[in-house]
C-alpha cells in the first residue's frame, strides 16, 4: 500500500524556517488591523467620529490627535492646527468639529493602552520584516524576478517564495501548483455530472497571499491581467474572476522560476492594443445601428408626409427597420415552424373513411 502513497511537498528547511517568519508576521499585520478598529470603536462610543474626516486614523496626523487626545481628553483648534499633515484634504475646522468633546478619565487610559499596544505591534512588525529580508538573501534573485510582476511587491514575493520555494521541479505542471495553492476546480462529479466546480480546500497562506496580488494586479493599468479582469468580470463575477487571475499569476511564477525568464512587458503593450481596437470596433458598430435606424425614421417620416396614414406595418417587429419595397405586410403572430400536429383520434383509416 505504501507505493500508492502520492508524494507531498515538503519545501526544503531554510524555506520552513522562513516560512513561520512570513506566516508570524501576517498575523502581526492582522493583529495590528484589529487594534486600530477597537480604537475607533472606542472613539465611536465616546462621540468622536475622527475616521470620518481622516483616511488613516493612525497616520502622522492621526497618531498625534489620538495622543492628544489620551493625555488630555480633549483637543483645541490650534492643537489641531499643530498636528495636521499638509496633504490632509479636510481643514482645521472640520477637524476639530468631528473631535469636538471630552473623553472620561477611564476611557482615556483605556485608549493609552491602546495607543501603546499599536506602538509595540508596529516595532515587533518591523523587526520581524527586517529578519525576513535577511533570512530570504539566498533567494534574492528569485525575489528580484518575480517581483517584476504587476501586483507583486518585495514583501509579496517573500511571501510567496517562503511557500512556495524556488525549486518548481517538485511540480509536474502549472496546473499541479495551481491545484495544491487551492486555485483550480475540485473534481466532484457523480455519473457524468458535475455537483460543483468550487476551489478545492488547500494552503490558505499562499491562496491567499496569491488573491491579495490579484486584486492589486486588477488597479494596474495597461496590464494582460488587469485588461482580462475587467473583460470577464460581468460574464464570471468578481470572486471567480479574481480566483481566474490569481491562478495565472502563479502560473507565471511558476514559468519565470523554472526557465528563469523576465517577465515580458511588451506583451502587455499588445494586448491593450487588441483590447482598445476591440472597443473601436464595438463603438463602430454600435454608432453604424444607431445610424441605420436614424436612417429608417428619416425614410418613415418622409413616407409619413406623403401618404398619410398608418404606416407601422411597414416596420419590421422589434426592430423598427423598414422593410424592404414589396414586402407583404406583416401577420399579428408570427407562423409555427414544424409539421402540424394531427387531431387526437384521427389516423389514415379514419381519415380514408372520412372521404
Amino acid at each position: 500500500m505504501v507505493g500508492f502513497i502520492l508524494k507531498n511537498f515538503v519545501a526544503g528547511r531554510e524555506y520552513r524556517e522562513l516560512r513561520e517568519y512570513t506566516r508570524y508576521h501576517k498575523k502581526l499585520v492582522q493583529e495590528r488591523a484589529r487594534q486600530i478598529n477597537r480604537i475607533e470603536k472606542l472613539l465611536q462610543m465616546n462621540g468622536f467620529k475622527l475616521s470620518s474626516v481622516l483616511s488613516d486614523i493612525t497616520g502622522a496626523s492621526g497618531m498625534k490627535l489620538l495622543k492628544k487626545l489620551s493625555s488630555k481628553g480633549s483637543v483645541t483648534l490650534s492643537e489641531v492646527q499643530e498636528a495636521l499633515h499638509w496633504r490632509v484634504k479636510k481643514s482645521a475646522e472640520e477637524i476639530e468639529s468631528a473631535i469636538n468633546g471630552q473623553i472620561k478619565r477611564t476611557s482615556r487610559l483605556l485608549l493609552g493602552k491602546m495607543l501603546a499596544k499599536l506602538e509595540r505591534c508596529d516595532a515587533e512588525t518591523d523587526e520581524i520584516y527586517k529578519m525576513m529580508v535577511e533570512m530570504s538573501q539566498p533567494s534574492r534573485p528569485q525575489i528580484d524576478l518575480i517581483d517584476k510582476i504587476p501586483g507583486i511587491g518585495e514583501l509579496s514575493a517573500i511571501y510567496i517564495i517562503a511557500e512556495i520555494s524556488t525549486d518548481m521541479s517538485l511540480f509536474k505542471t502549472a496546473g499541479h501548483i495551481a491545484a495544491w495553492a487551492g486555485l483550480a476546480p475540485k473534481d466532484n462529479e457523480s455519473a457524468g455530472k458535475l455537483r460543483s466546480s468550487k476551489t478545492k480546500k488547500a494552503n490558505i497562506y499562499i491562496k491567499s497571499i496569491m488573491t491579495e496580488c490579484a486584486w492589486a494586479a486588477t488597479r494596474t493599468r495597461n496590464t494582460r491581467l488587469s485588461n482580462w479582469y475587467w473583460r470577464n468580470t460581468n460574464r464570471l463575477g468578481e470572486k471567480k474572476a479574481i480566483t481566474a487571475v490569481a491562478r495565472k499569476l502563479l502560473v507565471y511564477i511558476y514559468a519565470m522560476l523554472k526557465s528563469g525568464e523576465i517577465y515580458n512587458d511588451s506583451l502587455d503593450a499588445a494586448d491593450t492594443e487588441k483590447l482598445k481596437a476591440e472597443k473601436l470596433e464595438s463603438a463602430r458598430k454600435i454608432v453604424e445601428h444607431r445610424s441605420n435606424r436614424a436612417t429608417a425614421q428619416k425614410h418613415l417620416d418622409n413616407m409619413q408626409r406623403e401618404a398619410p396614414g398608418p404606416v407601422s406595418s411597414l416596420l419590421r417587429p422589434k426592430t423598427g427597420v423598414l422593410l424592404p419595397a414589396g414586402t407583404p405586410e406583416p401577420s399579428g403572430l408570427p407562423k409555427k415552424r414544424g409539421r402540424p400536429r394531427k387531431a387526437a383520434g384521427i389516423n389514415k383509416e379514419t381519415e380514408n373513411q372520412m372521404a
